[in-house]
């Protein structure tokens, strides 16, 4: 098994002082050097080349534009990332709620997402590729608050159709990266058409020799699903597990609204540094050791206050109570 870490730990949707200083590229170096300070040795960054995001003007590297213009290139990339202590990048994080979000942005039509979802995962694969990296991490769905406002088939059973439509894109993106080397994973979030146990509807119209699961233990937490029963379900074909953490309950429903991770109504926090909320991560690791699973896990501090702090006590828990569980 071993363990990277996630450049999500950064919420560049955050607005608190000084947030500007994210959108410069000496602030990810000094994040790189960070996160390799930490012990993380591996990274997995998000990909998103949005223009209205503002991120393709930043010197966060998330796309092809944004890595040849602050970077000079993809290889430039790596190099930095070698020379500060990060050996490696594992893959990278697509998201159709960024797509969604993109289109609503833009004035374009709902029924573009599918489309666009292929159109980045295909740039995504390019990019991984000249990075040397392994997976592309897809997070199929956009929010349930987005789609009930959005979507245009509204008509009853719409769900089903969407999530058919969802999985027959990733099985396309699939067999595309594979082509490449690239390793195609799908992520839940508690927000989505795939929340919890309702992943099993996209899971079985998948093609699993070549789509893995990439389960998020805080998402599954919220969704009200137990993260070791489901590492215990998808044994086998899981891939790129996101150790995160959380003690949120969501007793307002807030899975149901828009920006569902900032709440305005009940518990403002839903997510806690990994290591400091109540999933069982020991339990998962465990589970894990004996189901023989030799993949990637990627730790994450979802929204955390103090990346820092968050790096360094996710080492700690990693290595002092997860490792010697």
């Amino acid at each position: 098994m071993k363990f990277g870490c996630t450049m999500e730990i950064v919420d560049m949707h955050a607005s608190e002082t000084s947030a500007f200083l994210k959108l410069s590229k000496s602030y990810w170096v000094e994040m790189f050097k960070l996160t390799s300070a930490a012990g993380f040795r591996s990274i997995e960054l998000p990909y998103n080349p949005a223009n209205s995001s503002g991120l393709t003007r930043s010197g966060m590297p998330i796309s092809n534009y944004v890595t040849k213009a602050r970077y000079g290139s993809a290889k430039s990339l790596l190099k930095l990332l070698n020379d500060v202590g990060i050996e490696e990048v594992t893959g990278v994080h697509i998201s159709a709620n960024d797509i969604m979000t993109e289109i609503i942005s833009s004035g374009q039509k709902p029924d573009e997402l599918f489309y666009m979802l292929e159109h980045w995962a295909k740039e995504a694969v390019t990019f991984v590729s000249e990075l040397k990296g392994q997976s592309l991490i897809i997070s199929p769905t956009p929010e349930i608050g987005l789609l009930e406002k959005y979507v245009t088939e509204k008509k009853k059973g719409w769900e089903t159709k969407f999530l058919d439509k969802a999985a027959a894109a990733i099985n396309r993106i699939g067999k595309m990266s594979a082509k490449k080397g690239v390793k195609t994973c799908v992520k839940n979030e508690f927000w989505s058409l795939v929340r919890g146990k309702e992943f099993d509807k996209l899971y079985k119209n998948l093609d699993q020799k070549l789509v893995a699961y990439s389960p998020d233990l805080a998402h599954l937490k919220i969704a009200g699903a137990d993260p070791v029963n489901l590492i215990k379900k998808y044994a086998g074909n899981l891939g790129y597990i996101r150790f995160s953490d959380t003690s949120f309950e969501d007793k307002e429903n807030n899975y149901k609204n828009i920006w569902a991770e900032y709440p305005v109504k009940g518990a403002q926090r839903v997510f806690l540094n990994m290591g400091e909320g109540s999933i069982n991560l020991p339990g998962v690791y465990r589970e894990l050791q004996k189901s023989g699973y030799d993949g990637w896990v990627i730790c994450d501090s979802k929204k955390t206050v103090n990346i820092p702090r968050a790096l360094l006590y996710m080492r700690w828990y990693l290595d002092n109570v997860i490792l010697k569980s």
